[in-house]
C-alpha cells in the first residue's frame, strides 16, 4: 500500500511540475572576442586593453574605466591560531566586451598561459553591468601584457529561428 501511495504522489508531482518545458528552451548563439592588454607610452603605471572582434576593433583604452572597490579584510586562522589580515587591491579596471543582449560568457583562454600574475576569479574575470559585459582586471594583472579570449552567449528560442527560416528549409 505504501509503494502504491508513493507511486501516485510521484506521478502527481511530475504532472503538476514538469521538469522541462519544450516551449521555454533557450539556445545560445556564441560570439568570440579577444581583448589585448599592452603598455602604452602615456600610461606607464598600468597596461591598457583593446577589444578585437570580427566586426570591430577598438583603440587601447577606449571605453575602459577604473572603479574603486572597498578594501576587503580577511581574517584567517591557521593551526596555531595566528591571525593576519590582507587588504586586496582597491582599483579595478573594466573594459567593455560589446556583448549587449548576452546573458552568458566564458573566458576561454589567457595568452600567455604561463602568466602567473593574472589568476581568473582572483584578479581578472567578466562581470555584467547594465546590458553589457566587462572584462575586469585588478592587482598585479593591471601591469601585465596579456590577451584574453572570451565568448559571449546570446540567447534565442529555437522556435523563433524555425519560424523565420521558411526559405532556408524550403531549399532542403
Amino acid at each position: 500500500m505504501r509503494y502504491a501511495l508513493l507511486l501516485v504522489v510521484c506521478t502527481v508531482c511530475t504532472v503538476a511540475y514538469p521538469l522541462k518545458d519544450d516551449y521555454k528552451t533557450v539556445t545560445y548563439h556564441w560570439q568570440k572576442r579577444s581583448v589585448e592588454c599592452a603598455r602604452s607610452e602615456d600610461k606607464k603605471d598600468m597596461t591598457e586593453c583593446a577589444l578585437r572582434t570580427n566586426m570591430k576593433n577598438t583603440d587601447f583604452g577606449d571605453g575602459c574605466f577604473d572603479e574603486f572597490v572597498p578594501a576587503v579584510r580577511f581574517v584567517m586562522h591557521d593551526s596555531e591560531a595566528i591571525q593576519f589580515t590582507q587588504n586586496l587591491q582597491n582599483i579595478r579596471n573594466l573594459c567593455p566586451l560589446m556583448c549587449q543582449g548576452a546573458d552568458d560568457n566564458d573566458i576561454l583562454a589567457k595568452i600567455p598561459t604561463n602568466n602567473h600574475k593574472c589568476n581568473q576569479f582572483f584578479n581578472y574575470g567578466v562581470t555584467k553591468a547594465g546590458d553589457d559585459m566587462y572584462l575586469w582586471r585588478s592587482g598585479e594583472c593591471l601591469n601585465s601584457t596579456i590577451s584574453f579570449h572570451v565568448r559571449c552567449g546570446f540567447p534565442f528560442k529555437p522556435q523563433d529561428f524555425f519560424a523565420t527560416s521558411d526559405l532556408l528549409f524550403s531549399l532542403i
